[in-house]
Parts: C-alpha cells; structure tokens; sequence
C-alpha cells in the first residue's frame, strides 16, 4: 500500500481528455481553414506536453523526498552488525512503473506532436509555392494588361492620324472643286456677255472652245472627286467599326 504522499501524487495515467484529436474528418472546409486548424491543433498538442513535463518532473520530485525520507528508517532498523536486503518497496515499484509508462507516453505524444509540425511545415511551405505561382501569374497577366493598353493607343492613335489625313485629303478636293466651279462660272459668264453683244470673232469663239473642254474637264474631275470623297468616307466608316 502507498502513503499518504503517493495519494497526493499526481496522475499520470489518469483519461487524457483534453488531448487533440487527429484524423478529425474534414469536409467542405477551405485550405486556409484546414491550415490554421492544424496549427491550433499543434499548439494544443505542445501545451499538452509541457504540462505533461510538469507533472512528470513533479511526480520524481516527490519520489525522491519518498527515498530521502524511508532512508533514515531503513538505517534505524539495521541491528548492529547487521545487514538488510535491498528491497525496494511496493510503492517504490509502482511509482516506477507510473513513472516509465509517463515515459512511454509521453515519447509518443512528442512523436506525434512532431508528425504533426512536420505535416504543418510541408503544407506551409505548399502553400508558399502555391502563393509565389499565383504572384507570377498575376504578374505576367498585369504585363499583358499593359501591353494591351499600349496597343489599344496605338491603334487608336493610328486611327485619329487616318482620320486626319483623309479629312485634309477630301477638303483639299472640295477646295479644288469649289475652286473650278467658281472659274467655270467666270468664264460662262463671259460667254453670256459675248452672245449678247452678237460678237463672232475669232478669239471669242477659240475662248469658247477652251471652256467647254474645260468645262468637260471640270465635270470629271468633280465626279472623280466625288467618288474619292466616297471612298474616304466608306474607309472611314470602316475604320471606325473595327476599333
């Protein structure tokens, strides 16, 4: 039977109800979750060892103020000349056997404390890699953005230039057209003047001669006009549809 100090030792053997749970199934939960879920578990696992260190220290601790006290009795006992057998008491074998199976126990739970760091580590370190791919991605995708950017400016810079030119190409042509129409007008009058007077002389009727040709001259060139101030406009349209 013990003492009264190895009722008040504490239990080492005692339901370890508090201790956490591996291979807790887990569905439906985010990485991150899982993560940090592994993380709590380790840090329970290592508080659960430093107590467990303390109630181990604490338990020799008390086993040996058991020796220092029954070693005093032992030696009131011995008859003079005498010698006793060494033997060691029952409750001294039970304390050493609570004490190795604390041991024994607590070797295991440092062994799967440590399992569980090293599977926190390797997921972290996971998750890194993960996390450095994912930056490169989004980097090389912003890239593309830029350049995208850049391209669209470009284009439309293009566009405005196009724009531009064949705007300054079509009024150049209306001021040539206009610029016609007004010397036509000039000449026809003068035409008109002359047939008025009843004037048949030579040089009239050769003035007249060159403003018809010129007037028929005039007429395609308003005609070929048109049709490039057509077409300006249709490309115009047209670029204005792609961008």
């Amino acid at each position: 039977m013990g003492s009264a100090q190895d009722d008040k030792a504490p239990q080492l053997n005692a339901p370890q109800q508090n201790v956490p749970q591996h291979n807790v199934p887990q569905q439906n939960v985010p990485q991150h979750a899982l993560q940090q879920a592994r993380l709590v578990q380790v840090r329970r696992q290592q508080q659960f060892l430093l107590q467990q260190q303390a109630l181990l220290q604490q338990a020799q601790k008390q086993q040996q103020q058991q020796q220092q006290q029954q070693q005093p009795k032992q030696q009131q006992n011995v008859p003079r000349g005498g010698k006793v057998p060494l033997k060691r008491p029952a409750e001294d074998s039970d304390a050493d056997v609570s004490v190795e199976e604390a041991l024994e126990q607590l070797n295991k739970s440092c062994k799967r404390a440590k399992a569980s760091i090293d599977a926190a580590n390797a997921k972290d370190k996971e998750i890194s890699d993960l996390r450095r791919a994912l930056q490169t991605s989004t980097d090389a995708v912003a890239a593309k953005d830029r350049e995208i950017v850049v391209l669209r400016q470009s284009h439309q810079d293009t566009v405005q230039y196009g724009y531009q030119i064949h705007n300054d190409r079509a009024a150049q042509e209306e001021a040539w057209v206009a610029k016609e129409r007004k010397w036509i007008r000039e000449k026809m009058a003068l035409q008109t003047f002359a047939w008025t007077r009843g004037s048949d002389n030579e040089k009239l009727k050769n003035e007249v001669a060159k403003l018809n040709n010129h007037l028929a001259l005039t007429q395609r060139r308003e005609i070929e006009a048109d049709r490039k101030l057509d077409e300006y406009k249709k490309r115009i349209r047209q670029m204005g549809e792609e961008e």
